[in-house]
């Protein structure tokens, strides 16, 4: 019970000093996007086949990240290529989006294509066998 009085006494004796010479906030920091905000949060589709994984960063000409462009992949895998998947995933409003679980096994290179509105479609051939994790900087111009 002591220790309850203690710590609410502190946490009112905070509030107030706090109240009284409150920090100003530049409009900057308050512009920053928090990290826990959901729509910053990578997107990722996970195959469930390996320890390999391909990120994605989708930009524009100008360098600014494109939101929502579907990137999707189809995979040949197992004995003579009889197992196939196909996965497709968005980017976040940061331009990015991951795909984890994949295999150095699949027919390789994988083509991954990437397409968004008002945007040329690219196409980015990754070989998983060179490198398992992989960062793709891809950029789609406007039409």
């Amino acid at each position: 019970m002591h220790t309850l009085l203690l710590a609410l006494s502190l946490a009112i004796a905070l509030q107030l000093c706090t109240a009284q010479g409150q920090p100003v906030v530049s409009s900057a920091a308050q512009a920053q996007p928090s990290p826990n905000d959901p729509s910053h949060q990578v997107p990722v589709v996970d195959a469930g086949l390996g320890n390999c994984s391909v990120e994605f960063h989708v930009t524009d000409g100008e360098l600014k990240p494109i939101y929502a462009a579907q990137i999707s992949v189809h995979m040949r895998y197992g004995f003579g290529g009889f197992h196939k998947m196909d996965l497709q995933v968005s980017t976040n409003v940061d331009g990015r989006a991951r795909f984890e679980g994949l295999t150095e096994r699949a027919r390789m290179p994988l083509e991954f294509n990437l397409e968004a509105p008002q945007r040329q479609p690219n196409a980015v051939a990754v070989d998983l066998r060179e490198k398992c994790k992989s960062v793709q900087e891809v950029v789609l111009p406007a039409k």
